[in-house]
């Protein structure tokens, strides 16, 4: 029994009158299910996959702009510099304006920081940098995860507020790790995904 909600009618009943297999159609249905889930989201994996590779991006591009990200030895400049970004216009385009409240504290050595929606904390010990405080608010501008939409937010962020030449260092220090940098807005056709379906199952019947 086919499964898909209403907006999939149409196609569902072309794909049935041109004799399309039942379990075909569903699963170019899922296809289709799963490409706008992505488009929407900005994510492709819901496991995270791609954390540690875009933590060893950082990593290095934290590396050359050493000199260039400010660091904060204080409270009150941690609080200042989040309110400096959040009264931003960049940061009101992205999330209408969405109040974030940020706290230092000790947390160990292994976090720099974390955020919890609308609350971030950052790390007292390993934490106190400009880079680190905006990584989280990228989390906090919607993107609770390491994909594709959250290092397309963290890239405009770092434009703004370090620097258009950082911007290109950590986009390409993320291509080095081949993460990906944008989603394909386009969908398959049914005669498209069908070449790429039957394909992969003429593979697997080989194996």
């Amino acid at each position: 029994m086919l499964v898909y909600s209403a907006q999939y009618k149409e196609i569902v009943s072309k794909l049935q009158s041109q004799d399309w297999d039942g379990e075909v159609i569903q699963k170019y249905v899922n296809y289709l299910q799963k490409k706008q889930r992505v488009v929407k989201t900005g994510r492709t994996a819901y496991n995270d996959s791609g954390r540690s590779k875009t933590y060893k991006a950082e990593w290095k591009f934290q590396q050359k702009y050493h000199d260039t990200i400010k660091e904060f030895t204080t409270d009150k400049q941690v609080i200042a510099y989040t309110k400096r970004v959040l009264k931003s216009k960049l940061w009101n385009d992205m999330t209408g304006g969405k109040q974030v409240s940020v706290n230092v504290k000790t947390i160990g050595h292994r976090t720099a920081g974390r955020a919890y929606g609308s609350h971030i904390e950052i790390n007292k010990m390993n934490g106190m940098d400009q880079y680190t405080l905006l990584h989280e608010l990228a989390h906090c501008a919607g993107h609770m995860h390491h994909d594709v939409s959250f290092r397309q937010c963290i890239l405009k962020l770092t434009s703004r507020f370090i620097g258009t030449e950082a911007s290109k260092y950590l986009k390409a220090c993320f291509k080095e790790q081949k993460l990906k940098m944008s989603v394909r807005q386009s969908y398959k056709s049914p005669e498209e995904w069908l070449i790429g379906y039957e394909r992969l199952a003429c593979a697997r019947l080989k194996l």
